[in-house]
């Protein structure tokens, strides 16, 4: 019986971090790894999107080109020591990005509990910033990237290493309604 409750209690637990609930109803998500779920929703000028990572660390997220690192237009966030830092980067190499001299993301709220960090950022759909990826209606090419520990600052990034991937997303679909800021 003993057995029965605590594997029970691990696959409830497996279960509720996969259906973490996002901080409001979006009608938009996508798993972009078993422990990095990505929600959103826009509307004519701008959109939103929030990121739950199963990890303490920065929590990398991005738009590019083609799928690769770079050319990317990047955010990387992340909660130390009870401060939250986002910061909009852009990428050139395989290298760590550079920041922009424009800050064109907006932290909305953050939160990190005993093991995951919840970031929630808007940008306007067009920054006109030529460091930035304008995203428009049609396949989007999202990259993400992970740590587990926080950088030293915004400017001392740390490696993700294999903690990273891409994945091809309708952000805005053709001829839908927008959704909310």
């Amino acid at each position: 019986m003993i057995r029965l409750v605590v594997g029970s209690f691990l696959v409830i637990s497996h279960i509720y971090y996969a259906e973490l609930a996002p901080t409001e109803n979006y009608p938009y998500s996508e798993a972009l790894a078993s422990n990095y779920m990505l929600y959103w929703k826009y509307n004519d000028t701008h959109i939103t999107f929030e990121t739950h990572v199963q990890a303490h660390g920065f929590t990398g997220f991005g738009i590019s080109v083609n799928g690769s690192m770079f050319p990317g237009d990047v955010i990387i966030g992340y909660v130390s020591h009870h401060n939250v830092h986002l910061n909009d980067y852009h990428t050139t190499a395989h290298a760590p990005p550079t920041m922009d001299s424009s800050q064109d993301w907006t932290l909305i709220s953050s939160k990190e509990n005993h093991d995951s960090t919840v970031l929630k950022f808007s940008r306007a759909l067009n920054t006109h910033d030529s460091d930035d990826i304008p995203i428009h209606a049609g396949v989007t090419h999202v990259i993400w990237a992970y740590t587990t520990t926080d950088p030293k600052s915004p400017t001392e990034l740390i490696y993700h290493a294999a903690n990273r991937g891409s994945k091809d997303i309708k952000l805005i679909a053709k001829g839908t309604v927008p959704v909310g800021k």
